[in-house]
């Protein structure tokens, strides 16, 4: 009996001994981390979406996912993004681009990510190296690479105006870019299309850079734009609202500098003629006051005032502007403040496919006959219904450029006279536009490049105005031109398109094209 127990006892001696040198065992075993997979993306659990070792320039994001095993504490994994060199073997960088941790303190996936820089990935091979507490744990490489059967993206303009500001004043940057995958400005202003315009507003002079980017490469353009120091001891005077009672146009003024402003003159004009003078007495800071040409009588109703009576493709509103301080007799901080114009009466808003009837259609090869047969060889020119992503559009002007690359179409409108060949200019009234919306139908050819162009004839020269491109078929695109500049001149409208390609059986869409005024 005392042998048996012996025995037992010998037995439970021993499976407690094992038992204690798993559990011993287990303490000692090290964190794990497997080979990292290359990924376009992760999920919710950071497991890869894909496994994908080559990737474009153009691409968003490149990640990495890992499991970790044995993870009996908070552990520490760092991802170390390197850039190894754009010639293996022969060219050996091992720049680190990026370096990230996460602590974890489970068995599971733990991922990470490389943004892309806004010029695009360079070309060449990559490696990701995660450490666990400092020590080597694993890697994995990757490569980026070009596609040399894409042009590289192409910056149509990029602009700001004005190029030079008083500090608090704004300035406006636009830009036009055709085949881009991504289009960057820098310093970071938000999401970019490859068309469009920002208000900007530094406090010092900046150096913005666009960054166009596809599969193939980058395209970039810089320009600067300036920032003069407001002079804060000076007067700064400003209009800031004008309206008519009755007859009476009354003003307010208010002086936004830190002194008190010296006296001077407002004056009126109608349609750029000086009409009337007003005196300003001194203005303390901050003051506000309200003004008026009490000697000028005033009402666009009257024949005097606004002219002839109105015929076609003219209006019969009047511009009315105030300016103070100019000539400047009176030292100011800004003299950008001093003016400001006002649309009296009914304003022009004029739709350009009420004349298309009449309109003249040219393309490379010479004037087209009106109404075209649709050949998409030699190109063709309809008003019709637009059939648009985003659906049909009707009464919509649809132009077809000849089949061939580099080729263009485009339209000239004015008011028809006795001769079907000559067209009377439309008046371009003050404060005015022109708007339209822009695009593809959405039976074109794939990877078609359209540019759409506005333009005018005044006289014998012929001037056109900022384009759009539109490079992809998608809804249509707004469109807008400020013709603030040519007020008071007559123009005949050119609404022009020109194709990098066979449009297939779609057609480029004006859709909407107006001339209007603001009030």
């Amino acid at each position: 009996m005392t042998n048996r127990i012996n025995i037992l006892i010998s037995h439970l001696a021993i499976i407690i001994f094992i038992t204690a040198t798993s559990a011993s065992c287990n303490d000692i075993l090290s964190p794990y981390i497997s080979t990292p997979t290359i990924s376009t993306g992760l999920i919710n659990d950071f497991r890869p979406v894909d496994n994908v070792d080559h990737f474009y320039i153009d691409c968003q994001k490149i990640c990495c996912s890992a499991r970790l095993s044995n993870v009996h504490k908070n552990v520490e994994v760092t991802a170390n993004w390197k850039y190894i060199g754009s010639n293996e073997g022969k060219d050996n960088n091992n720049i680190l681009l990026h370096s990230d941790k996460v602590f974890s303190d489970c068995d599971c996936y733990i991922g990470f990510t490389l943004d892309s820089p806004v010029h695009g990935f360079n070309v060449g091979k990559y490696v990701v190296e995660l450490l666990i507490d400092g020590k080597a744990g694993s890697t994995a490489p990757f490569y980026v690479e070009k596609d040399g059967s894409v042009p590289i993206p192409r910056i149509n303009f990029f602009q700001v105006d004005p190029s030079a500001i008083v500090e608090g004043q704004s300035s406006t940057l636009s830009w036009d870019v055709s085949g881009a995958t991504r289009v960057a400005l820098e310093p970071a202003l938000g999401p970019t299309e490859s068309h469009g315009n920002i208000k900007v507003s530094p406090v010092s002079e900046t150096t913005y850079t666009l960054f166009a980017v596809n599969r193939s490469g980058a395209s970039t353009s810089s320009l600067i734009l300036k920032v003069i120091p407001q002079i804060r001891e000076k007067p700064d005077l400003e209009i800031i609202d004008f309206w008519n009672t009755g007859n009476i146009l009354f003003y307010r003024v208010k002086n936004k500098g830190t002194v008190v402003s010296c006296p001077c003159t407002s004056t009126l004009y109608k349609n750029d003629i000086p009409e009337s003078k007003d005196y300003i007495s001194p203005l303390e800071p901050g003051e506000e006051r309200v003004e008026s040409f009490a000697g000028y009588h005033f009402s666009p109703r009257f024949g005097s005032i606004t002219g002839s009576a109105l015929q076609e493709g003219t209006t019969d509103a009047v511009n009315m502007r105030i300016c103070l301080n100019q000539p400047p007799s009176c030292a100011e901080a800004s003299l950008e403040n001093n003016c400001l114009d006002h649309n009296f009466g009914p304003l022009l808003n004029l739709n350009l496919l009420r004349y298309a009837s009449h309109a003249i259609f040219e393309n490379n090869d010479g004037m087209l006959g009106v109404p075209m047969n649709r050949d998409y060889k030699t190109g063709w020119a309809a008003v019709g219904t637009a059939q648009v992503e985003s659906g049909p559009v009707a009464s919509a002007l649809l132009m077809v450029p000849p089949a061939a690359s580099g080729k263009w179409i485009q339209a000239r409108f004015g008011i028809p006279q006795d001769s079907t060949i000559k067209l009377k200019p439309f008046y371009i009234p003050y404060k005015s536009k022109f708007t339209a919306k822009v695009g593809l139908t959405a039976d074109c050819s794939d990877d078609t490049s359209v540019k759409f162009i506005f333009g005018m004839k005044c006289g014998d020269g012929i001037v056109f105005l900022q384009p759009i491109n539109v490079d992809h078929i998608k809804k249509l695109v707004s469109y807008e031109v400020d013709l603030s500049k040519f007020a008071g001149k007559e123009a005949e409208f050119i609404l022009r398109v020109e194709s990098n390609k066979n449009l297939g059986r779609g057609s480029a869409v004006w859709a909407e094209p107006v001339l209007f005024q603001e009030r």
